[in-house]
Order: C-alpha cells, then structure tokens, then sequence
C-alpha cells in the first residue's frame, strides 16, 4: 500500500511539474521573454532612482511584474506609494500572489492584465524589465498615456526614441544598464 501511495505522490508531482513547465514554456513564446527576475543589484539601483527623481510617488506601476521581487522591495522602501504590479504570465503571477499573502506588504497590488491594454495615465512611475520588441511598442503608449513629469526605469532594455537622464550602470559581470527616462 505505501508504494501506490509513493507512486501516486510521484506521478501527481510529476503532472504538476509538466503543467506549470507548460505554462511558462507557453507564455514565454507568447510573450517573447521568459520569465526573468531583476537581480538585487538593478532592484537596488531602481530603488534608488526612485529615491532621487520621485521620492514621494503615489502610483508605481510595474510592467511585467513577474515573480514580484521589484514591486516587494519599492513597497518596503516607499510605504505611502500604492505600488501595481502586472503581469499576464500564470505561474509568476500565482508566485507573486502567493508571496503578497504571506508578507506585510498590503500596498502592492498583482494584476493579471496585458500592459498594452492597460490605462497608465495615473502613473508617476514605470517601471520595466522587457524585451526590445515590447518597449518599441510601450514608446509611443508612453508619449500618448503619460503625464508630463512621468519617471520611467528601465532595466537592461533602452525605450526607443527617448533619451534618458541618466544611464546607471550596475557593477555585475554586464555591467547591466539602468536607464532612467522623464516624460516631457
């Protein structure tokens, strides 16, 4: 009787593993970028962009939150900001959820929304770690959508057609690029 126990936990596992493997396979092809977190270095320095151009943000939203690692540590260093997160793949959205029930950090908010259909005209702050392809396209909604003074971070991928106002480089192996863009 224990091996059918043993046998079924492991086939049940197994299932498990094959869905959520699925799942992030599916919305990486369909999204074009897996699903990567931002290291503690760029989370650091997005932060402290934040700190010196934005210091009293009230809406912050972040673009393709994934597993919810940036949108934790702003909530902690910017507790009167009402931090969004957004995402539409399932499995970091689900990780990102799970990790906002057990913590403290109430003023972050995990959607699952695709952020081209997203309104961001109540945005003070953006923030993103997407694939060129995606800031091509988030350039032009930028200019539409955007109040004047709108900060916008970037980590790794330039917004093509803006000029930053300043390009952080992080001391990694990459020397990973944070770019920082105000809206005119």
């Amino acid at each position: 009787m224990t091996a059918n126990i043993t046998y079924c936990i492991l086939i049940i596992a197994i299932i498990i593993g094959c869905i959520l493997l699925g799942s992030t396979v599916y919305y990486t092809i369909i999204l074009g970028i897996s699903p990567m977190p931002s290291s503690r270095k760029a989370r650091l320095a997005i932060v402290d962009a934040i700190k010196r151009y934005k210091p009293e943000a009230g809406r912050i939203y972040e673009l393709g939150s994934g597993w919810g690692g940036v949108c934790r540590m702003i909530a902690r260093n910017f507790p009167n900001a009402q931090v969004i997160g957004l995402e539409l793949s399932v499995i970091p959205l689900l990780w990102s959820r799970l990790r906002k029930g057990l913590s403290k950090e109430r003023i972050v908010s995990i959607r699952y929304a695709d952020i081209m259909g997203q309104s961001l005209g109540d945005a003070e702050v953006i923030i993103t770690y997407l694939y060129t392809g995606a800031m091509r396209k988030l350039a032009g909604k930028f200019e539409r959508e955007l109040l004047p003074g709108a900060l916008i971070i970037s980590n790794t991928f330039a917004l093509p057609g803006w000029m930053p106002i300043e390009t952080v480089k992080l001391k990694d192996i990459y020397h990973t690029p944070i770019y920082i863009y105000r809206k005119a």
